[in-house]
């Protein structure tokens, strides 16, 4: 497997390179950079880096969309905070883990994938480049009784 300085860069070519060079599924442009948890930190700073030097060479600017921010976003314009937490007190952690899961998906909340394409459809394709981070926020384990 090839390091993780290794990987960005063969991702920096690709995103500098005209056209872009990129994935196509379902007509979306994009590409999945996936790397290892105990990679974070090293990720985290990677990333920064690689938008520093982007922005530095190319003529888009780098938008970054953390998924964690969209996540707290969902459950404050949903029924906020205060009420997951009397929530869990009420019900469990695990009743609340569902509440949050349906305050994600459920159009009578604040479902995440309308969140992420709100915050895309403000991008310009032609000046922007936008990167999803802090996916690793959606993972909540899921807790099973033997």
């Amino acid at each position: 497997m090839s390091s993780l300085r290794e990987r960005i860069n063969t991702l920096e070519a690709d995103l500098r390179a005209s056209p872009m060079r990129h994935y196509n599924n379902t007509g979306l442009p994009f590409a999945v950079f996936c790397y290892p948890p105990e990679q974070e930190w090293a990720m985290r700073t990677e990333i920064g880096l690689l938008q520093t030097r982007l922005e530095n060479t190319t003529e888009r600017t780098i938008q970054m969309i953390s998924l964690a921010d969209l996540l707290w976003q969902a459950v404050d314009e949903s029924e906020g905070i205060e009420a997951v937490a009397q929530y869990e007190r009420d019900n469990g952690f695990h009743k609340a883990q569902e509440q949050i899961q349906t305050y994600l998906s459920h159009e009578l909340f604040r479902p995440l994938p309308d969140l992420l394409a709100e915050r895309l459809a403000q991008l310009d394709p032609s000046r922007h480049i936008a990167f999803i981070v802090r996916t690793g926020a959606q993972h909540v384990p899921c807790l099973h009784s033997a």
